[in-house]
């Protein structure tokens, strides 16, 4: 089975990019902005209530 990358910290840049610190030391940035489709997604394209994540297991969580 392969290994899962586990988010340790996430750190909010602009417009909907996240810098994404996993626990082998690599980072990433991600652009949410793709994801934000849909009614259910609403709240998010806020970018006030958007920064309000938080690192949750595996993963951001807002």
């Amino acid at each position: 089975m392969a290994y899962m990358l586990v988010v340790v910290d996430a750190e909010y840049l602009r417009n909907y990019k996240i810098k994404l610190t996993f626990d082998n030391g690599e980072t990433r940035i991600t652009d949410c902005l793709k994801w934000l489709n849909g009614e259910v997604f609403d709240p998010l394209k806020d970018k006030q209530y958007f920064q309000n994540f938080f690192v949750d297991g595996w993963s951001i969580d807002s």
